[in-house]
C-alpha cells in the first residue's frame, strides 16, 4: 500500500514538472516569436502616398518597391525598425552617450567618454547643413520607424527589450 502511494506521488510530481516545463517553454517561445517581423499580409501605414510592395527573398531580406521616394524611405524605416530596432536604439544611445538610460548607473563613465567624442554634436551640425530633399528623406525614414514604434512596445519590439525590462523596468524607447 505504501509502495503504491509513493508510486502515485512520484507520478504526480513527474506530471507536474512536465506541465510546468511545457508552460514555461511555451511562454518563452511565445515571447520570442511575438516580436518577429510580419513577413506576409498587409500593413496599413498612415502617411503613405501610394501603395508599396515589400517582398522578402528566401533569406528574409526585404525588397521594397515604391512609386516615390517618400514612400520608399518611410517603408524602409518601418521595415528597418521591424527587423533591427534594438540595434538602432542601442547605437543611438552609444552615439549620444546615453547608455546609462538603458543599463543604469554602471554606464555613467562610458557615457562621459562617449560624450567627449562629440558624435551627437557633429550629427546635429550635419543635419542643419543638409539640403531640403535629404532632410525630407530622413524625416520619411524616421516617420516609418516611429509608426512601427507606436504599435510595438516591450516584448513586441524584441526579446532584448523583454530582458531589459527585467533589468530596467522604467526604460521605454523614445521616438526618432
Amino acid at each position: 500500500m505504501q509502495k503504491l502511494f509513493k508510486s502515485k506521488i512520484l507520478k504526480l510530481i513527474s506530471i507536474s514538472i512536465l506541465v510546468i516545463t511545457l508552460i514555461i517553454s511555451s511562454a518563452i517561445a511565445y515571447t520570442i516569436c511575438h516580436s518577429w517581423p510580419q513577413e506576409s499580409g498587409k500593413i496599413i501605414l498612415p502617411g503613405l502616398q501610394a501603395q508599396v510592395e515589400v517582398q522578402r527573398d528566401q533569406l528574409g531580406i526585404p525588397h521594397i518597391y515604391a512609386q516615390n521616394t517618400h514612400d520608399l524611405f518611410m517603408v524602409q524605416g518601418y521595415i528597418h525598425a521591424q527587423d533591427r530596432f534594438w540595434q538602432m536604439d542601442f547605437w543611438r544611445h552609444i552615439g549620444s552617450g546615453r547608455l546609462a538610460e538603458m543599463f543604469g548607473q554602471s554606464q555613467l563613465n562610458t557615457d562621459k567618454f562617449l560624450r567627449t567624442l562629440g558624435w551627437a554634436r557633429v550629427a546635429q551640425t550635419e543635419i542643419q547643413q543638409m539640403d531640403t530633399e535629404t532632410k525630407n528623406i530622413l524625416q520619411a525614414y524616421a516617420h516609418g520607424i516611429n509608426t512601427y514604434l507606436a504599435n510595438h512596445q516591450d516584448s513586441r519590439l524584441s526579446l532584448e527589450y523583454t530582458v531589459l525590462k527585467l533589468l530596467n523596468p522604467n526604460y521605454k524607447p523614445e521616438p526618432c
